[in-house]
């Protein structure tokens, strides 16, 4: 097969485009000789194509560019006009307001305009001594950029799937979990240590006003099996959910839940010692459930294998020692309803503004309620007794002080 000069000018102007710009190339099964063109990262021309023909019958090549068009558009999911570039001299010019059309040729184009999109578009084309030689190194040198682009591409994916936040957290787990031990061993191991490293104890939230310990408890795990199996059971929601949000929107799914949990454990149980991050992992839970619902994709069998999972993750870590229920099912609903307020779900137009207005409400009623807690049932003042001793006569002596007369207050309004 003869190449024309016309051919080797398109050529240049895609490998032009692919190198300089990154356009990908679309292949289109009806005319092998259209090169399609998409960069959904591009502003003005999402969508470009390249032609050496003369193009006749125009009706029919109108309905077909827009066809392809379309579907290009739809599969990038961008909106945009359809640039075609044409390096035949005496093609016909479309008048259609959705396509420009510009004539390209050695040194010239038919619109100056487009220089301000593509600077060096023109000075692209030029003709060669030998056609085959030129259009194969054309040619060898496309395919090497876009195996490039294409190792890049699957490397930035892998990046964003990876679950660096729940790493991030896993490792802090682990460390807190040290830092509980070195203190446990100061202290001959007893329980008052867990409550003196952060766990949560409904006394000093309420008595000493120590509301850190809602958080602080979260990531603490003073039982090597609990620590083991939640950290496991994490990484396994972790890695589902984290790709699904921005980092931001994770770090507030985890955290929020997290405080969520612990503060209806305040509002819903009694005087108990409790740790864990298993209303955060709860709550990551309730999060993927509801963004598959909300982007629709719950009906695929593997999806809904996935919530299963997940699903028996959560009764899982439930029954390890030391978990709420309450606190658990608090962790997943906050999940839940913030969730909403992140998925962009067409047919719930109302939805995300809903779903910010519950979570806030949510946030601000569990404040409420539990800043109003007074009363802390049973007392237990041995355990009260050996926080105190832990901090008294080292250099937190003052704050053993503190402790005792915010006790001892609290034991007067009982």
């Amino acid at each position: 097969m003869e190449i024309s000069k016309y051919d080797i000018y398109a050529y240049q102007i895609m490998h032009y485009l692919i190198t300089a710009y990154q356009y990908q190339v679309v292949r289109v099964d009806q005319y092998k000789e259209d090169l399609w063109l998409a960069n959904p990262k591009q502003e003005q021309y999402p969508v470009i194509r390249i032609s050496s023909q003369r193009m006749e019958k125009v009706d029919e090549n109108i309905t077909y560019l827009r066809n392809v068009h379309r579907k290009i558009l739809d599969m990038i999911h961008r909106e945009g006009h359809l640039l075609l570039l044409n390096t035949c001299p005496d093609c016909f010019l479309l008048d259609n307001p959705f396509i420009k059309q510009i004539r390209v040729g050695p040194h010239s184009v038919s619109d100056i305009m487009i220089l301000q999109t593509f600077r060096n578009l023109a000075e692209v084309v030029h003709d060669v001594e030998d056609p085959k030689e030129e259009m194969a190194r054309l040619a060898r040198s496309i395919e090497e950029t876009q195996i490039l682009q294409q190792k890049k591409f699957i490397a930035k994916v892998k990046r964003s799937l990876r679950p660096d936040i729940t790493i991030t957290v896993m490792a802090f787990c682990v460390l807190y979990a040290l830092v509980n031990y070195i203190i446990s061993m100061a202290t001959k191991g007893s329980i008052a240590s867990w409550i003196a490293a952060g766990a949560y104890y409904k006394m000093n939230v309420v008595a000493a006003h120590e509301y850190w310990r809602l958080l602080s408890a979260g990531f603490l795990h003073a039982d090597i099996i609990v620590l083991l199996f939640s950290m496991y059971a994490l990484y396994q929601i972790g890695k589902l959910c984290e790709p699904l949000f921005t980092k931001g929107q994770y770090l507030a799914v985890l955290i929020g839940s997290i405080f969520t949990g612990y503060v209806c454990m305040l509002i819903g149980n009694g005087n108990a010692i409790a740790y864990g991050i298993s209303s955060g992992i709860w709550g990551i839970s309730g999060a993927y459930i509801a963004s598959v619902f909300g982007n629709g994709s719950y009906h695929l069998p593997m999806i809904r294998y996935m919530v299963l999972k997940v699903l028996l993750f959560d009764i899982f870590v439930w029954l390890l020692p030391g978990m709420s229920f309450l606190g658990n099912l608090g962790g997943m609903v906050f999940g839940m309803v913030i969730t909403m307020s992140f998925v962009k779900n067409k047919k719930w137009p109302k939805l995300r503004t809903h779903a910010k207005a519950a979570t806030s409400l949510l946030f601000v009623s569990l404040c409420v309620l539990g800043l109003s807690i007074q009363t802390v049932t049973p007392l237990q003042p041995e355990m009260d007794q050996e926080i105190i001793q832990i901090f008294t006569h080292t250099p937190m002596d003052g704050y053993a002080r503190y402790l005792k007369s915010r006790y001892n207050k609290q034991y007067r309004l009982e």
